[in-house]
């Protein structure tokens, strides 16, 4: 019997969700209906974005941070 499995959502999926909350495009609930995901991940990544955790910026410094450890490789 195999443990379960859990979805990775993309950066720019989730600032997807985050911004159509914050432009009042709908409630958490209807928008997590409509992404297809459980409620509680938009409240999540709402508190990462506010935290100034969630941002496309943040994902290509880290990216560049990681490839300038491994010497330049991609």
């Amino acid at each position: 019997m195999r443990g379960k499995t859990y979805r990775r959502f993309s950066t720019e999926f989730k600032l997807g969700v985050v911004e159509a909350d914050l432009a009042g495009e709908g409630s958490i609930k209807v928008l997590a209906a409509k992404a297809g995901i459980d409620h509680s991940l938009p409240h999540y990544w709402l508190k990462k974005y506010h935290a100034g955790e969630l941002s496309l910026d943040l994902r290509r410094n880290l990216s560049m941070s990681l490839r300038h450890r491994v010497g330049g490789v991609y």
